[in-house]
Protein backbone atom coordinates (compact mmCIF):
# COMPACT_ATOMS: atom_id res chain seq x y z
CA UNK A 1 0.00 0.00 0.00
CA UNK A 2 1.17 3.57 -0.74
CA UNK A 3 2.96 5.32 2.13
CA UNK A 4 0.62 8.30 1.70
CA UNK A 5 -2.78 6.81 0.83
CA UNK A 6 -6.02 8.63 0.31
CA UNK A 7 -7.43 9.26 3.76
CA UNK A 8 -11.16 8.69 3.77
CA UNK A 9 -12.73 10.90 6.39
CA UNK A 10 -16.33 10.25 7.41
CA UNK A 11 -17.19 8.30 4.27
CA UNK A 12 -20.22 7.03 6.15
CA UNK A 13 -23.07 9.14 7.44
CA UNK A 14 -22.28 10.88 10.72
CA UNK A 15 -24.54 9.25 13.26
CA UNK A 16 -25.34 10.13 16.84
CA UNK A 17 -24.10 13.73 16.67
CA UNK A 18 -25.94 16.74 18.01
CA UNK A 19 -25.96 18.58 14.67
CA UNK A 20 -26.11 22.35 14.55
CA UNK A 21 -26.03 22.81 10.78
CA UNK A 22 -25.02 21.15 7.53
CA UNK A 23 -24.13 22.53 4.10
CA UNK A 24 -22.25 21.59 0.93
CA UNK A 25 -19.01 23.09 -0.40
CA UNK A 26 -16.71 22.56 -3.40
CA UNK A 27 -19.42 22.35 -6.05
CA UNK A 28 -21.65 20.28 -3.75
CA UNK A 29 -19.11 17.47 -3.52
CA UNK A 30 -18.18 17.86 0.16
CA UNK A 31 -20.64 17.87 3.06
CA UNK A 32 -19.83 20.03 6.09
CA UNK A 33 -21.40 19.14 9.44
CA UNK A 34 -21.09 21.41 12.48
CA UNK A 35 -22.13 20.07 15.87
CA UNK A 36 -23.59 21.92 18.81
CA UNK A 37 -20.35 21.16 20.66
CA UNK A 38 -18.30 23.12 18.13
CA UNK A 39 -16.90 20.26 16.05
CA UNK A 40 -16.41 20.67 12.30
CA UNK A 41 -16.63 17.54 10.19
CA UNK A 42 -16.35 17.01 6.47
CA UNK A 43 -17.55 14.11 4.34
CA UNK A 44 -15.81 13.70 1.00
CA UNK A 45 -17.03 11.55 -1.92
CA UNK A 46 -17.03 7.84 -1.10
CA UNK A 47 -14.47 5.51 -2.67
CA UNK A 48 -14.77 1.76 -2.43
CA UNK A 49 -11.67 -0.13 -1.36
CA UNK A 50 -11.14 -1.37 -4.93
CA UNK A 51 -11.49 2.16 -6.32
CA UNK A 52 -9.01 3.48 -3.77
CA UNK A 53 -6.49 0.83 -4.84
CA UNK A 54 -7.09 1.79 -8.46
CA UNK A 55 -6.57 5.45 -7.62
CA UNK A 56 -3.25 4.67 -5.93
CA UNK A 57 -2.05 2.53 -8.85
CA UNK A 58 -2.85 5.23 -11.38
CA UNK A 59 -1.36 7.98 -9.23
CA UNK A 60 1.88 6.05 -8.71
CA UNK A 61 2.10 5.37 -12.44
CA UNK A 62 1.68 8.97 -13.60
CA UNK A 63 3.01 11.06 -10.70
CA UNK A 64 6.71 10.93 -11.67
CA UNK A 65 6.18 11.54 -15.38
CA UNK A 66 3.60 14.32 -15.37
CA UNK A 67 3.42 15.98 -11.96
CA UNK A 68 5.87 18.80 -12.71
CA UNK A 69 4.01 19.66 -15.92
CA UNK A 70 0.61 19.29 -14.28
CA UNK A 71 1.31 21.93 -11.64
CA UNK A 72 1.80 24.67 -14.21
CA UNK A 73 -0.79 23.47 -16.73
CA UNK A 74 -3.92 25.61 -16.90
CA UNK A 75 -5.86 22.68 -18.40
CA UNK A 76 -4.68 20.29 -15.71
CA UNK A 77 -7.92 18.42 -15.03
CA UNK A 78 -9.00 18.19 -18.67
CA UNK A 79 -5.69 16.55 -19.59
CA UNK A 80 -5.49 14.50 -16.41
CA UNK A 81 -8.99 13.07 -16.77
CA UNK A 82 -8.13 11.73 -20.20
CA UNK A 83 -4.91 10.23 -18.89
CA UNK A 84 -6.59 8.72 -15.82
CA UNK A 85 -9.16 6.98 -18.00
CA UNK A 86 -6.39 5.73 -20.29
CA UNK A 87 -4.43 4.30 -17.36
CA UNK A 88 -7.55 2.62 -15.94
CA UNK A 89 -8.14 0.98 -19.29
CA UNK A 90 -4.53 -0.24 -19.44
CA UNK A 91 -5.05 -1.86 -16.01
CA UNK A 92 -8.21 -3.59 -17.29
CA UNK A 93 -10.31 -1.73 -14.72
CA UNK A 94 -12.21 0.65 -16.96
CA UNK A 95 -15.58 -0.60 -15.67
CA UNK A 96 -14.58 0.19 -12.08
CA UNK A 97 -13.30 3.61 -13.13
CA UNK A 98 -16.54 4.45 -14.95
CA UNK A 99 -18.62 3.30 -11.96
CA UNK A 100 -16.74 5.57 -9.50
CA UNK A 101 -15.45 8.13 -11.98
CA UNK A 102 -16.66 11.26 -10.17
CA UNK A 103 -15.09 10.23 -6.85
CA UNK A 104 -11.78 9.15 -8.40
CA UNK A 105 -11.50 12.38 -10.36
CA UNK A 106 -12.34 14.38 -7.22
CA UNK A 107 -9.32 12.99 -5.37
CA UNK A 108 -7.02 13.57 -8.33
CA UNK A 109 -8.20 17.16 -8.50
CA UNK A 110 -7.84 17.55 -4.74
CA UNK A 111 -4.31 16.17 -4.57
CA UNK A 112 -2.81 17.46 -7.82
CA UNK A 113 -4.53 20.75 -8.57
CA UNK A 114 -5.71 21.51 -5.04
CA UNK A 115 -4.24 21.56 -1.57
CA UNK A 116 -4.37 17.87 -0.69
CA UNK A 117 -6.25 16.81 2.41
CA UNK A 118 -6.79 20.43 3.48
CA UNK A 119 -8.38 21.33 0.14
CA UNK A 120 -12.02 20.92 1.29
CA UNK A 121 -11.42 23.52 4.00
CA UNK A 122 -10.03 26.08 1.54
CA UNK A 123 -13.25 25.75 -0.48
CA UNK A 124 -15.43 26.67 2.50
CA UNK A 125 -16.03 30.41 2.15
CA UNK A 126 -17.57 30.48 5.62
CA UNK A 127 -14.15 29.82 7.19
CA UNK A 128 -11.78 32.59 8.23
CA UNK A 129 -8.75 30.66 9.43
CA UNK A 130 -7.32 27.14 9.30
CA UNK A 131 -4.70 26.09 11.84
CA UNK A 132 -2.37 23.10 12.02
CA UNK A 133 -0.07 23.08 15.05
CA UNK A 134 1.18 19.47 14.75
CA UNK A 135 0.85 16.65 12.26
CA UNK A 136 -0.83 14.38 14.84
CA UNK A 137 -3.32 16.99 16.09
CA UNK A 138 -6.55 17.58 14.11
CA UNK A 139 -6.67 20.78 12.10
CA UNK A 140 -8.75 23.57 13.63
CA UNK A 141 -10.87 26.22 11.91
CA UNK A 142 -12.50 29.54 12.75
CA UNK A 143 -15.98 29.92 11.28
CA UNK A 144 -17.51 33.26 10.26
CA UNK A 145 -21.01 32.17 11.34
CA UNK A 146 -19.93 30.66 14.69
CA UNK A 147 -17.10 32.85 16.06
CA UNK A 148 -17.92 31.92 19.66
CA UNK A 149 -16.57 28.41 19.09
CA UNK A 150 -13.08 29.91 18.53
CA UNK A 151 -10.89 27.08 17.19
CA UNK A 152 -13.22 24.31 16.04
CA UNK A 153 -11.62 20.86 15.89
CA UNK A 154 -12.02 19.12 12.54
CA UNK A 155 -11.83 15.47 11.54
CA UNK A 156 -8.80 16.15 9.32
CA UNK A 157 -5.42 14.97 10.56
CA UNK A 158 -2.17 14.07 8.79
CA UNK A 159 -1.05 10.47 8.93
CA UNK A 160 2.61 11.37 9.54
CA UNK A 161 5.01 14.24 9.98
CA UNK A 162 6.35 13.39 6.51
CA UNK A 163 2.93 13.74 4.88
CA UNK A 164 2.44 17.21 6.42
CA UNK A 165 5.95 18.26 5.41
CA UNK A 166 5.41 17.05 1.84
CA UNK A 167 2.13 18.93 1.49
CA UNK A 168 3.70 22.15 2.80
CA UNK A 169 6.55 21.67 0.34
CA UNK A 170 4.15 21.17 -2.58
CA UNK A 171 2.07 24.25 -1.80
CA UNK A 172 5.16 26.38 -1.06
CA UNK A 173 6.85 25.39 -4.32
CA UNK A 174 3.69 26.19 -6.24
CA UNK A 175 2.93 29.63 -4.80
CA UNK A 176 5.85 30.98 -2.81
CA UNK A 177 9.15 29.87 -1.32
CA UNK A 178 9.66 26.57 0.43
CA UNK A 179 10.87 26.80 4.05
CA UNK A 180 14.55 25.89 4.41
CA UNK A 181 16.99 25.36 7.26
CA UNK A 182 18.14 28.96 6.80
CA UNK A 183 14.64 30.40 6.41
CA UNK A 184 12.38 27.87 8.19
CA UNK A 185 9.22 29.99 7.84
CA UNK A 186 7.47 31.26 4.74
CA UNK A 187 4.36 33.30 3.94
CA UNK A 188 2.64 33.58 0.57
CA UNK A 189 -0.73 33.54 -1.17
CA UNK A 190 -2.25 31.25 -3.78
CA UNK A 191 -4.17 32.33 -6.88
CA UNK A 192 -7.32 32.92 -4.80
CA UNK A 193 -5.49 35.20 -2.32
CA UNK A 194 -5.67 32.54 0.37
CA UNK A 195 -2.75 33.34 2.66
CA UNK A 196 -0.46 30.54 3.85
CA UNK A 197 2.05 30.91 6.66
CA UNK A 198 4.08 27.74 7.12
CA UNK A 199 7.08 26.32 8.94
CA UNK A 200 8.91 23.14 8.11
CA UNK A 201 11.58 21.15 9.90
CA UNK A 202 12.34 21.29 13.61
CA UNK A 203 14.52 24.40 13.84
CA UNK A 204 11.95 26.89 15.11
CA UNK A 205 9.04 24.46 15.58
CA UNK A 206 10.42 21.43 17.46
CA UNK A 207 7.16 19.48 17.09
CA UNK A 208 7.47 19.57 13.33
CA UNK A 209 5.71 21.51 10.55
CA UNK A 210 2.98 24.04 11.26
CA UNK A 211 0.53 25.80 9.01
CA UNK A 212 -1.80 28.78 9.30
CA UNK A 213 -4.20 29.69 6.49
CA UNK A 214 -6.24 32.87 6.16
CA UNK A 215 -9.24 32.73 3.81
CA UNK A 216 -10.42 36.12 2.54
CA UNK A 217 -14.11 36.88 2.52
CA UNK A 218 -15.71 36.64 -0.93
CA UNK A 219 -18.42 39.10 0.01
CA UNK A 220 -17.29 42.75 -0.16
CA UNK A 221 -17.97 44.60 3.10
CA UNK A 222 -19.05 48.21 2.62
CA UNK A 223 -20.12 51.14 4.75
CA UNK A 224 -23.67 49.77 4.44
CA UNK A 225 -22.69 46.65 6.39
CA UNK A 226 -20.93 48.66 9.11
CA UNK A 227 -24.01 50.82 9.56
CA UNK A 228 -26.44 47.90 9.39
CA UNK A 229 -24.49 45.88 11.98
CA UNK A 230 -24.12 48.87 14.29
CA UNK A 231 -20.32 48.78 14.23
CA UNK A 232 -20.53 52.41 13.11
CA UNK A 233 -23.30 54.89 13.77
CA UNK A 234 -24.16 57.44 11.07
CA UNK A 235 -22.50 60.13 13.20
CA UNK A 236 -19.25 58.21 13.76
CA UNK A 237 -19.19 57.23 10.08
CA UNK A 238 -19.66 60.87 9.07
CA UNK A 239 -16.76 61.82 11.34
CA UNK A 240 -14.46 59.26 9.65
CA UNK A 241 -15.68 60.37 6.23
CA UNK A 242 -14.76 63.97 7.04
CA UNK A 243 -11.33 62.94 8.36
CA UNK A 244 -10.73 60.93 5.18
CA UNK A 245 -11.57 64.06 3.17
CA UNK A 246 -9.02 65.88 5.31
CA UNK A 247 -6.47 63.27 4.13
CA UNK A 248 -5.82 62.38 7.75
CA UNK A 249 -3.40 59.72 8.94
CA UNK A 250 -5.22 56.89 10.66
CA UNK A 251 -4.09 53.75 12.46
CA UNK A 252 -6.59 50.91 12.68
CA UNK A 253 -5.41 48.87 15.66
CA UNK A 254 -6.42 45.68 17.40
CA UNK A 255 -5.50 42.05 17.93
CA UNK A 256 -5.24 39.55 15.04
CA UNK A 257 -8.66 38.81 13.50
CA UNK A 258 -10.21 41.87 15.15
CA UNK A 259 -11.51 43.08 11.78
CA UNK A 260 -8.91 45.75 10.98
CA UNK A 261 -8.62 45.08 7.23
CA UNK A 262 -12.39 44.71 6.94
CA UNK A 263 -12.78 48.10 8.60
CA UNK A 264 -10.38 49.73 6.14
CA UNK A 265 -12.15 48.18 3.16
CA UNK A 266 -15.56 49.25 4.40
CA UNK A 267 -14.85 52.76 5.65
CA UNK A 268 -13.12 53.73 2.41
CA UNK A 269 -16.28 53.06 0.43
CA UNK A 270 -17.15 56.54 1.75
CA UNK A 271 -14.02 58.07 0.19
CA UNK A 272 -14.15 60.33 -2.85
CA UNK A 273 -14.77 57.99 -5.82
CA UNK A 274 -12.44 60.07 -8.02
CA UNK A 275 -9.36 59.94 -5.80
CA UNK A 276 -6.24 57.94 -6.59
CA UNK A 277 -5.55 55.27 -3.97
CA UNK A 278 -2.10 53.65 -3.77
CA UNK A 279 -2.28 50.37 -1.82
CA UNK A 280 0.63 48.31 -0.47
CA UNK A 281 0.25 44.77 0.90
CA UNK A 282 2.10 41.51 1.33
CA UNK A 283 -1.08 39.60 0.39
CA UNK A 284 -3.92 41.23 -1.54
CA UNK A 285 -6.70 41.68 1.04
CA UNK A 286 -7.60 45.32 0.44
CA UNK A 287 -10.57 45.60 -1.89
CA UNK A 288 -10.95 49.19 -2.91
CA UNK A 289 -13.32 49.44 -5.85
CA UNK A 290 -12.35 52.99 -6.84
CA UNK A 291 -11.46 53.21 -10.52
CA UNK A 292 -8.15 54.97 -9.77
CA UNK A 293 -6.72 52.36 -7.39
CA UNK A 294 -3.17 51.13 -8.04
CA UNK A 295 -2.30 47.93 -6.17
CA UNK A 296 1.21 47.03 -5.07
CA UNK A 297 2.51 43.84 -3.44
CA UNK A 298 5.76 43.51 -1.49
CA UNK A 299 7.98 40.74 -2.81
CA UNK A 300 9.58 39.55 0.42
CA UNK A 301 8.05 36.10 1.05
CA UNK A 302 5.27 36.84 -1.40
CA UNK A 303 3.84 35.32 -4.54
CA UNK A 304 5.87 37.72 -6.66
CA UNK A 305 9.20 36.82 -5.11
CA UNK A 306 9.30 33.54 -6.97
CA UNK A 307 8.54 35.29 -10.23
CA UNK A 308 11.02 38.13 -9.74
CA UNK A 309 13.94 36.11 -8.39
CA UNK A 310 15.64 37.65 -5.39
CA UNK A 311 14.65 41.24 -6.14
CA UNK A 312 13.00 42.63 -3.02
CA UNK A 313 10.46 45.44 -3.12
CA UNK A 314 9.56 45.94 0.53
CA UNK A 315 7.02 48.30 2.07
CA UNK A 316 9.55 51.12 2.45
CA UNK A 317 10.59 50.95 -1.22
CA UNK A 318 6.97 50.94 -2.35
CA UNK A 319 6.22 53.91 -0.10
CA UNK A 320 9.02 55.78 -1.85
CA UNK A 321 7.43 54.82 -5.15
CA UNK A 322 4.09 56.12 -3.91
CA UNK A 323 5.54 59.61 -3.59
CA UNK A 324 6.31 59.60 -7.34
CA UNK A 325 2.67 58.87 -8.16
CA UNK A 326 1.29 61.62 -5.89
CA UNK A 327 -1.84 59.75 -4.78
CA UNK A 328 -4.52 61.33 -2.65
CA UNK A 329 -4.31 58.35 -0.29
CA UNK A 330 -1.78 55.65 0.56
CA UNK A 331 -3.13 52.54 2.29
CA UNK A 332 -0.74 49.96 3.75
CA UNK A 333 -2.32 46.66 4.68
CA UNK A 334 -0.16 46.26 7.77
CA UNK A 335 3.06 47.65 9.27
CA UNK A 336 5.22 45.31 11.32
CA UNK A 337 8.57 47.06 11.71
CA UNK A 338 10.77 50.00 10.79
CA UNK A 339 8.99 50.40 7.44
CA UNK A 340 6.41 52.41 9.38
CA UNK A 341 8.85 55.34 9.17
CA UNK A 342 8.16 55.51 5.45
CA UNK A 343 4.46 55.74 6.18
CA UNK A 344 5.04 58.69 8.50
CA UNK A 345 7.12 60.41 5.83
CA UNK A 346 4.28 60.02 3.32
CA UNK A 347 1.77 61.35 5.86
CA UNK A 348 3.97 64.36 6.57
CA UNK A 349 4.16 65.07 2.83
CA UNK A 350 0.42 65.79 2.71
CA UNK A 351 -1.00 62.55 1.33
CA UNK A 352 -3.67 60.76 3.30
CA UNK A 353 -2.53 57.54 4.98
CA UNK A 354 -4.01 54.60 6.82
CA UNK A 355 -2.64 51.27 7.97
CA UNK A 356 -3.53 48.45 10.30
CA UNK A 357 -1.32 47.90 13.33
CA UNK A 358 -1.23 45.29 16.08
CA UNK A 359 -1.75 46.95 19.46
CA UNK A 360 -3.94 46.38 22.51
CA UNK A 361 -4.92 50.05 22.98
CA UNK A 362 -4.27 53.47 21.41
CA UNK A 363 -1.83 54.26 24.24
CA UNK A 364 0.07 51.00 23.65
CA UNK A 365 0.14 51.79 19.92
CA UNK A 366 1.98 55.06 20.55
CA UNK A 367 4.41 53.40 22.98
CA UNK A 368 5.02 50.55 20.53
CA UNK A 369 5.70 52.96 17.65
CA UNK A 370 8.40 54.65 19.72
CA UNK A 371 10.08 51.34 20.66
CA UNK A 372 13.37 50.15 19.21
CA UNK A 373 11.53 47.86 16.77
CA UNK A 374 9.74 50.74 15.05
CA UNK A 375 11.89 53.79 15.87
CA UNK A 376 9.19 56.43 15.39
CA UNK A 377 10.00 59.58 17.34
CA UNK A 378 7.51 61.28 19.62
CA UNK A 379 7.71 64.28 17.30
CA UNK A 380 6.76 62.13 14.29
CA UNK A 381 3.64 60.83 16.04
CA UNK A 382 2.17 64.34 15.67
CA UNK A 383 1.25 63.22 12.15
CA UNK A 384 -1.36 60.73 13.47
CA UNK A 385 -4.86 62.12 13.05
CA UNK A 386 -6.79 59.34 14.75
CA UNK A 387 -6.48 55.83 16.15
CA UNK A 388 -9.43 53.46 15.71
CA UNK A 389 -9.42 50.45 18.05
CA UNK A 390 -11.15 47.28 16.80
CA UNK A 391 -11.88 44.30 19.02
CA UNK A 392 -13.95 41.15 19.35
CA UNK A 393 -16.13 41.05 22.45
CA UNK A 394 -18.40 38.35 23.83
CA UNK A 395 -22.06 39.20 24.27
CA UNK A 396 -23.92 36.25 25.76
CA UNK A 397 -23.32 33.27 23.49
CA UNK A 398 -22.08 35.35 20.57
CA UNK A 399 -18.84 37.09 19.64
CA UNK A 400 -19.15 40.48 18.01
CA UNK A 401 -16.64 42.79 16.33
CA UNK A 402 -16.88 46.33 17.65
CA UNK A 403 -15.02 49.62 17.66
CA UNK A 404 -13.94 50.16 21.25
CA UNK A 405 -12.89 53.75 20.70
CA UNK A 406 -11.77 56.36 18.22
CA UNK A 407 -9.22 58.75 19.67
CA UNK A 408 -7.19 61.74 18.49
CA UNK A 409 -3.63 62.07 19.84
CA UNK A 410 -3.17 65.70 20.84
CA UNK A 411 0.23 67.26 21.59
CA UNK A 412 0.07 69.01 24.95
CA UNK A 413 3.73 70.02 25.28
CA UNK A 414 5.55 71.53 22.32
CA UNK A 415 8.95 70.98 23.95
CA UNK A 416 8.84 67.19 24.27
CA UNK A 417 5.77 66.51 22.08
CA UNK A 418 4.03 64.73 24.92
CA UNK A 419 0.49 63.74 24.00
CA UNK A 420 -2.85 63.00 25.52
CA UNK A 421 -5.47 60.83 23.88
CA UNK A 422 -8.66 62.71 23.16
CA UNK A 423 -11.53 60.19 22.99
CA UNK A 424 -14.02 61.18 20.30
CA UNK A 425 -16.14 58.00 20.27
CA UNK A 426 -16.34 55.09 22.71
CA UNK A 427 -18.26 51.82 22.86
CA UNK A 428 -21.06 51.87 25.41
CA UNK A 429 -21.81 48.39 26.79
CA UNK A 430 -25.35 49.24 27.89
CA UNK A 431 -26.56 50.52 24.54
CA UNK A 432 -24.06 48.39 22.53
CA UNK A 433 -23.27 51.35 20.33
CA UNK A 434 -20.74 54.12 19.79
CA UNK A 435 -21.30 57.29 21.78
CA UNK A 436 -21.73 60.23 21.73
CA UNK A 437 -24.68 60.62 19.39
CA UNK A 438 -24.69 64.42 19.39
CA UNK A 439 -23.12 66.37 16.52
CA UNK A 440 -22.43 69.31 18.83
CA UNK A 441 -20.61 67.09 21.31
CA UNK A 442 -18.40 65.58 18.61
CA UNK A 443 -17.53 69.00 17.20
CA UNK A 444 -16.72 70.23 20.69
CA UNK A 445 -14.49 67.22 21.44
CA UNK A 446 -12.55 66.98 18.19
CA UNK A 447 -9.54 69.19 17.52
CA UNK A 448 -9.07 67.70 14.05
CA UNK A 449 -12.49 68.84 12.86
CA UNK A 450 -11.34 72.44 13.17
CA UNK A 451 -8.54 71.56 10.75
CA UNK A 452 -11.09 69.97 8.44
CA UNK A 453 -13.25 73.09 8.53
CA UNK A 454 -10.34 75.25 7.37
CA UNK A 455 -8.75 72.85 4.87
CA UNK A 456 -12.00 71.68 3.30
CA UNK A 457 -13.58 75.12 3.29
CA UNK A 458 -16.54 74.07 5.41
CA UNK A 459 -18.50 77.08 6.59
CA UNK A 460 -20.81 75.23 8.98
CA UNK A 461 -19.52 71.98 10.51
CA UNK A 462 -22.87 70.97 11.95
CA UNK A 463 -24.63 71.46 8.62
CA UNK A 464 -21.90 69.51 6.82
CA UNK A 465 -22.18 66.67 9.34
CA UNK A 466 -25.91 66.52 8.83
CA UNK A 467 -25.51 66.40 5.05
CA UNK A 468 -23.19 63.40 5.34
CA UNK A 469 -25.42 61.71 7.92
CA UNK A 470 -28.43 62.07 5.62
CA UNK A 471 -26.55 60.30 2.81
CA UNK A 472 -25.40 57.53 5.15
CA UNK A 473 -28.90 57.04 6.52
CA UNK A 474 -30.19 56.72 2.97
CA UNK A 475 -27.60 54.02 2.24
CA UNK A 476 -28.58 52.17 5.41
CA UNK A 477 -32.35 52.57 5.24
CA UNK A 478 -32.63 51.78 1.53
CA UNK A 479 -30.38 48.70 1.82
CA UNK A 480 -27.91 50.03 -0.73
CA UNK A 481 -25.28 47.26 -0.79
CA UNK A 482 -23.96 47.51 -4.33
CA UNK A 483 -20.69 49.42 -4.35
CA UNK A 484 -21.46 51.34 -7.54
CA UNK A 485 -24.75 52.54 -6.05
CA UNK A 486 -22.96 53.53 -2.84
CA UNK A 487 -20.49 55.57 -4.91
CA UNK A 488 -23.41 57.36 -6.58
CA UNK A 489 -24.80 58.36 -3.19
CA UNK A 490 -21.38 59.42 -1.87
CA UNK A 491 -20.87 61.50 -5.03
CA UNK A 492 -24.00 63.49 -4.20
CA UNK A 493 -22.03 65.15 -1.43
CA UNK A 494 -19.20 66.26 -3.75
CA UNK A 495 -21.56 67.39 -6.49
CA UNK A 496 -23.09 70.02 -4.22
CA UNK A 497 -19.98 72.20 -4.38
Amino acid sequence: MDDNPVILRCDKKIEGLDILTRYMVNNDRVLVTITKHGKYFIQEPILSEDAELLFIKIRNKIRYTTLDDVISNDNIMFDMKKQIEKEASSLNQLDLFVKEKDSIEYYFERDLQGHGIIDPLTHDEKLEDILGVRWDVPLAVKHRDFPYFQNMETNIKFISKKSMSELIGKISNQYGKRPTDIYPASSFADNNNIRFTVTNGDIITPDGPTISIRIPSKKPITIFHLLQSGILTPLSAAYLWMIIDLKGFGLIIGAPSAGKTTMINAMFTMANPNWHFFTIEDVLELRLNHKFTSKHVVTGNSTLQKQKGDTIHDVFELLRLAMRFKPEFVIVGEVLGEEVNGLFQVAQSGAGCVSSFHASSPYDALIKLQSTDFKVSREQTRAITYVLHMSQIRIGNTVKRVILEIVEPVTVNSDDFKKELNTIFYYDEKTETLLPNSINEVIEKSKKLNDAKIVLGITDLKSDFQKRINILNKIKDNNIEDISEIFKEINHYYQTF
